[in-house]
């Protein structure tokens, strides 16, 4: 089995846990690869089994261009994108019925 876990991370935190995950589900025998949202496919490989993603909150939510704004404008890093936007792409929906996507 195999398992992709794509990851928005601004300071390291999320990609940290996403690692961590491989390593768990590694104990599994599901080989998984962590992935950074804004290197993340439009179309994910067919080849997996097992899709995560992984984001910050923000303001009790996924992060959003407005919210990555104002942590870059508060001396955070720059991010142009998040797992919110790639989320809303759709792109990557081959599941379908069986896939779950919850956010607040």
């Amino acid at each position: 089995m195999q398992a992709l876990i794509v990851v928005e991370s601004w300071f390291g935190n999320a990609h940290s846990i996403a690692e961590h995950l491989t390593h768990g589900l590694g104990d599994l025998d599901v080989q998984a690869s962590v992935m950074a949202v804004e290197d993340a496919p439009d179309v994910v490989d067919a080849s997996y089994d097992l899709l995560l993603i992984g984001a910050p909150t923000h303001a009790g939510t996924l992060s959003t261009p407005e919210s990555r704004q104002e942590v870059a404008e508060s001396g955070g890093p720059n991010g142009t994108t998040g797992a919110r936007e790639w989320i809303e792409r759709g792109r990557h929906r081959r599941w379908g019925e069986g896939c779950g996507v919850y956010h607040p």
